[in-house]
């Protein structure tokens, strides 16, 4: 199962090993199309009880939504990533059932989770801050530490910058012109990475053996892994900064927004739990409705 698989640094993925598929019966059956489908059909159960399976990309996002939700109201279950796994199996199960028998409240609670989710998003917060909240020793503590980092990182950070920029958006470029799915476009990016980065590297040094000598070409050879892995993690480091900090400035100028996100949160989760229980508890399991 994969999270954020597109992106590096961020992307993650959790495996899962099931139960053996069994096979003895189909040695005494004759060879053919039978056996194939008989065979299929069983390997596709097995692999339907282990995947988070949604209609289409806005649902499982909707799915991992909600079980950002549930991680923030029930921690110590959310700390394991095994019960997290199953919790976004057992959502995705629930939906599908709930879309056939209870289409009417699913709709409703998906537009609720929607506005929800696009309100989060567009002050900056997450779930995370809104259980947390902003204590000032914390905000003291987290501004002068992540300043003094992103400061004094600066100048290594513009020198990678400097030596990736026109790779990096060449890369990103021709990826978006390939329009891969999600869960493969990171094979895109290092393929078309692979290609480009070389090139952009030799005519950089090129031209900077041209306009400094050996000396200067060295220290640009030595230091572009470096500086570009650092580049990288320095602007997520300014990413994450600039989202908190409209988080901050959000909260400060409304008093009352945390506490009105945190109402429509624990009912949405409140809602979903009730939604939960009219769903079989052998659909949640993964058998059939």
């Amino acid at each position: 199962m994969f999270h954020e698989p597109g992106t590096f640094r961020v992307g993650s993925a959790v495996v899962l090993i099931g139960e053996p598929v069994p096979t003895e019966d189909f040695e005494s059956m004759p060879q053919g199309d039978e056996a194939v489908r008989r065979l299929t059909a069983r390997l596709e159960a097995a692999l339907r009880r282990l995947i988070v399976e949604a209609r289409d990309r806005h649902t499982l996002d909707l799915v991992l939504a909600a079980e950002a939700i549930w991680r923030e109201e029930a921690p110590e279950v959310a700390a394991d990533p095994w019960a997290r796994t199953t919790w976004r199996q057992r959502a995705a199960r629930a939906h599908a059932y709930l879309a056939a028998f209870e289409p009417a409240r699913l709709s409703a609670l998906r537009q609720r989770l929607e506005r929800y989710v696009g309100e989060l998003e567009g002050t900056g917060l997450t779930d995370r801050d809104l259980s947390q909240g902003y204590q000032l020793r914390a905000v003291l503590r987290y501004a002068l530490r992540q300043g003094l980092a992103l400061v004094l990182g600066l100048p290594l950070a513009l020198w990678g910058l400097v030596n990736h920029i026109v790779p990096y958006g060449l890369t990103a470029l021709a990826v978006r012109g390939m329009d891969p799915e999600a869960d493969v476009e990171s094979t895109y990016k290092v393929a078309v990475g692979l290609v480009v980065y070389p090139v952009c590297w030799v005519l950089e040094g090129w031209l900077i053996w041209r306009l400094g000598g050996g000396g200067v070409l060295a220290v640009f050879g030595l230091s572009l892994l470096p500086t570009g892995f650092f580049a990288l993690s320095w602007t997520q480091r300014l990413d994450r900064v600039r989202r908190d900090t409209r988080g901050l400035l959000t909260v400060l100028m409304d008093r009352d927004l945390r506490s009105h996100l945190l109402e429509r949160r624990r009912a949405i989760m409140a809602e979903f739990q009730e939604l939960l229980r009219q769903v079989p508890g052998r659909v949640l399991d993964g058998a059939a409705p």
